[in-house]
């Protein structure tokens, strides 16, 4: 199942108690779907089917109208390629006056949202959101890209949708797409805000959790390329002192160090894979990185006292 199924699955099962959520809930069912198609006396409207849910939608719908209205819209159901739909025929007086007016409203009206869809308490808003984003929402699988968005099939609809983002601080970036403008957020925060204000409780703390094993992941991705760093620096130094000793030794003159420098030279010429605070863990006894580093100069100067210009070549 597709992250975004499992998130409508979350939604679709909380259906709310109160009279003035569940209303407002049917009609963000209705708002995000189809324009409303007129047949004889009633109104025909397409409510896509979210693929890969374990949710009977057609029951779904049915049981929120017989629940608030008494009454159950016929269903016709119809498929497109990959794509499934729900046809509801309403004949339901309140419901065709409703969704009349929210069908011709457009940003100034944003007194719709209290007294046409009834938002009476201080969730019904979530309970409007939730349901546009059941019938024309998607979202991204965390694990690959944050991105949510919800479509809104007319300009007049998309206006009264913007007013009400900003009502809850959630703007978003906008897009048309054959006819349709697109809300989009796009970034995990945002997109966590949304769905947590919609309800998807489980699905925010999966969205976290792939926050917090990215956050992880890219914390050892940064160590391993610093410890690789670190070595090829090692590397780099350890050559130079290995090949100067190596110049000492081949020469005979390796014997000629002090005492305390031949033994250094010996320790760098045995362990060149060592660091340098494992080459100075070595010595017996132990000597400190700094006192290392000088016995290692020493050697680099008197290899470079004693190589003529004629051992370049």
């Amino acid at each position: 199942m597709s992250f975004c199924a499992q998130i409508k699955d979350e939604l679709s099962s909380l259906t709310p108690k109160s009279t003035c959520c569940r209303r407002a809930l049917l009609f963000g069912l209705v708002y995000g779907s189809r324009l409303p198609e007129q047949r004889g006396e009633g109104l025909f409207m397409r409510f896509p089917v979210p693929s890969g849910t374990n949710v009977n939608y057609e029951t779904y719908i049915k049981d929120l109208f017989r629940l608030q209205y008494t009454f159950v819209p016929e269903t016709v159901r119809e498929t497109r390629g990959a794509h499934r739909y729900i046809h509801l025929h309403f004949q339901h007086k309140q419901v065709l006056k409703t969704l009349a007016t929210l069908s011709e409203a457009s940003e100034a009206d944003q007194a719709l949202l209290t007294d046409v869809l009834g938002l009476r308490c201080k969730d019904c808003l979530s309970h409007f959101v939730r349901g546009v984003f059941l019938s024309s929402g998607t979202v991204n699988d965390p694990q690959k890209s944050y991105h949510l968005e919800i479509r809104a099939p007319s300009d007049g609809r998309a206006d009264l949708l913007c007013s009400l983002f900003m009502n809850i601080d959630s703007m978003p970036g906008s897009t048309r797409r054959s006819g349709d403008v697109g809300f989009i957020w796009k970034s995990g925060t945002a997109v966590i805000e949304l769905l947590n204000f919609m309800g998807a409780t489980s699905g925010v703390f999966d969205i976290l959790n792939t926050q917090v094993e990215r956050e992880i992941k890219n914390n050892e991705n940064r160590a391993t390329n610093c410890d690789t760093r670190n070595i090829e620096r090692s590397i780099s130094a350890a050559a130079k002192y290995i090949h100067a000793i190596s110049y000492l030794e081949d020469n005979h003159l390796l014997d000629s160090l002090p005492p305390d420098l031949q033994a250094t030279a010996k320790l760098r010429i045995s362990h060149p894979e060592v660091s340098m605070r494992e080459l100075a863990e070595l010595h017996n006894p132990a000597i400190t990185k700094s006192g290392l580093n000088h016995r290692l100069e020493k050697i680099i100067s008197i290899y470079e006292t004693i190589k003529t210009p004629s051992s370049d070549t």
